[in-house]
């Protein structure tokens, strides 16, 4: 994985391709393409060095982030610039808001925690 103190010159954006009509992916524009063929097919990569991206997403780090990603019910985008990584779903909802009062207080914080831990496991 990627070391804690690591700073990067070049940032890399990892952005869910943009959904077609007919809920499939559109083939975007991107920087880089990874020999991972889900990974590339699921995933746009916008950075001035393909180098750093390929430092970034290791073979392992992709597979990781595509499993994942299954979990987030939503799109996935990640920012690495500098000593910061950025990370961001879409879900189209709000998540810490209880739908109607049709789930009880016990099942909203499962879900909250469900949401935020799979922002934390792609830190870990």
């Amino acid at each position: 994985m990627i070391s804690a103190q690591k700073t990067f010159k070049h940032s890399v954006r990892i952005r869910e391709r943009s959904r077609g009509l007919l809920g499939g992916y559109e083939r975007s524009q991107t920087d880089v393409e990874t020999e991972n063929i889900n990974f590339s097919k699921k995933f746009q990569i916008l950075t001035g060095d393909p180098h750093t991206a390929f430092y970034i997403l290791t073979p392992h780090f992709m597979e990781y982030i595509l499993s994942l990603d299954q979990r987030a019910n939503g799109q996935t985008y990640m920012s690495f610039v500098g000593e910061r990584v950025y990370i961001a779903v879409n879900t189209g909802r709000d998540s810490f808001k209880a739908s109607c009062g049709a789930m009880n207080a016990s099942a909203l914080q499962e879900r909250i925690k469900s949401e935020v831990r799979y922002i934390t496991d792609i830190i870990d």
